[in-house]
């Protein structure tokens, strides 16, 4: 699966440009694209051709990936039927076939608004989105960059790579899961 497919319902990263005299808002792409094989660097600012701040950008993105993760733990979910719409935060004791029922309608489940598989996909967004080794890997053409831009999507992709080494999403421990079994 591409990158494309894999990250297409993800919320995109918007960069601020932190000079007073700019202030302009830029949307980052993924480094690398599948079908020109370039590196798309974005480390600098379209209006003003500044280079924006390691930490400036890490900041940004820290402050996205806390409210997409509150986001998540807000819980909202919504009724399946488009005619009802309700939304609630609390989960409903009624079930059928292991989901909650819509307590307005009773002829839908409830589903979660923001999953948690949709919460790892955008993080995994955002850590693609900065990972310069993997961009590097995959392009042809990776001839000229600076010391200086390896240095800044290394600092910002350290951001994001502490919060996924936090998430335990995709990891199964097999010593925990099996633990109870070896007493």
């Amino acid at each position: 699966m591409t990158d494309e497919e894999r990250f297409k319902d993800c919320e995109r990263f918007i960069v601020k440009c932190k000079r007073s005299s700019c202030g302009q808002e830029t949307t980052l792409e993924l480094l690398f694209k599948g079908a020109s094989n370039a590196l798309a660097v974005n480390d600098t600012c379209p209006g003003c051709n500044n280079q924006y701040s390691a930490g400036a950008v890490s900041n940004q993105l820290n402050i996205a990936m806390r409210r997409h993760i509150k986001e998540y733990y807000m819980s909202w979910q919504k009724c399946e039927d488009p005619s009802c719409g309700y939304s609630t935060r609390q989960v409903p004791l009624t079930r059928q076939r292991g989901a909650p029922m819509c307590p307005q309608c009773f002829r839908a489940h409830l589903h979660p608004v923001f999953s948690d598989t949709a919460l790892y996909t955008q993080l995994l967004y955002f850590s693609r989105l900065f990972d310069f080794d993997h961009a590097v890997k995959n392009s042809k053409t990776a001839v000229g960059v600076t010391q200086t831009t390896k240095s800044f999507y290394k600092a910002v992709h350290s951001v994001i790579t502490k919060v996924l080494t936090a998430n335990g999403y995709s990891e199964v421990n097999l010593s925990k899961l099996f633990s109870s079994f070896f007493v």
